[in-house]
């Protein structure tokens, strides 16, 4: 599965890769930026809550850092909150990607299973004849 923008250019979904987004992380904030649009970027909106496109990509909600292995982070309100895969709701065009607490980080043993957590970015030439980045879970 990769991650896309849905439909209604809302939220980010995990969906068919053959019709995924491209993206890439901008230097300076560390937003996660969609290669296709003017300016948007994903947006945490709060715990629990699906990641959002947005056009407020300078401030700290839209900052994203890598951490332990495949997590991307963002340190809002004094918590380290991860993408998320699996504890998504159905959308119309994949299923939603909200933002939980990071699990199993700065821990030796680990009793949750973090793979739903995991994303990573990979080099594509898909559609194009230069190679691009697409973000997909690991």
């Amino acid at each position: 599965m990769c991650v896309s923008a849905d439909a209604g250019g809302q939220n980010v979904v995990l969906g068919d890769c053959s019709k995924s987004s491209r993206w890439f992380r901008r230097r300076g904030n560390h937003a996660i930026m969609l290669s296709s649009a003017d300016h948007l970027c994903m947006h945490f909106v709060g715990e629990g809550q699906p990641v959002t496109l947005s056009t407020n990509c300078d401030d700290q909600l839209s900052s994203w850092w890598p951490v332990a292995m495949f997590q991307f982070v963002s340190g809002s309100q004094g918590k380290r909150m991860c993408l998320d895969g699996g504890n998504s709701q159905p959308g119309s065009t994949g299923v939603v990607i909200t933002t939980t607490e990071c699990d199993c980080l700065g821990t030796v043993t680990c009793q949750e299973n973090p793979q739903t957590q995991w994303f990573s970015f990979v080099t594509t030439n898909k559609g194009s004849k230069t190679k691009k980045q697409t973000s997909r879970p690991v």
